[in-house]
């Protein structure tokens, strides 16, 4: 079983939301960045790697909110560091399935 860590955060605390969530952290974990969190994922990606989480099953993005940036942000990232976009569906039925038995939001 496994977590699924939903982050929506700005720019100014995202590292701080990483620290946070380490405190809970176990291999095979996966995240979600909700919102504009999405423009983010390189810095987040370092962030991982500097407070040491290891074992990331998945990164996610939910389509609606990449669609939603705007073209000259959205050509910036780089979608393949995202395991996958999600749909709506998509995201009820991974948090529905099998291997996630929680789901912790860390936001703002």
């Amino acid at each position: 079983m496994a977590t699924l860590y939903q982050i929506y955060s700005p720019m100014d605390t995202l590292r701080r939301h990483v620290i946070e969530m380490k405190t809970t952290w176990q291999a095979d974990d996966s995240i979600l960045l909700l919102g504009d969190t999405a423009m983010f994922i390189d810095w987040f990606g370092e962030y991982l790697s500097d407070v040491d989480i290891r074992g990331v099953s998945a990164i996610y993005a939910l389509k609606d909110d990449i669609d939603a940036l705007p073209e000259s942000i959205k050509s910036q990232i780089d979608l393949a560091r995202f395991t996958d976009m999600l749909t709506d569906s998509d995201w009820v039925a991974l948090c529905s399935s099998t291997r996630i038995d929680k789901v912790v939001t860390i936001s703002l």
